[in-house]
């Protein structure tokens, strides 16, 4: 679970439900070494949103049985 607070009080959380932690993060770190081979991002450092378009790469854990939300909060 992750919480983010945005410019002007914005809240969102977002779940990541499933099994083998471990090996979901060896199949992402892969799928995203293969992505860059196949389309390189812009040289510099970048926030892996910005390598990748999200929604697409969230499409691959999801073939894995990973399951993810993204919650809008209320302030106040």
């Amino acid at each position: 679970m992750l919480d983010a607070l945005g410019a002007g009080g914005r809240r969102a959380r977002g779940i990541v439900r499933g099994a083998d932690t471990y090996g979901t993060a060896a199949a992402i770190a892969a799928e995203s070494a293969c992505r860059l081979v196949a389309e390189p991002a812009k040289a510099g450092i970048h926030a892996p949103a910005l390598a990748f378009d999200s929604l697409d790469f969230l499409e691959y854990p999801a073939r894995r049985g990973i399951r993810w939300s993204i919650e809008e909060q209320q302030v106040g």
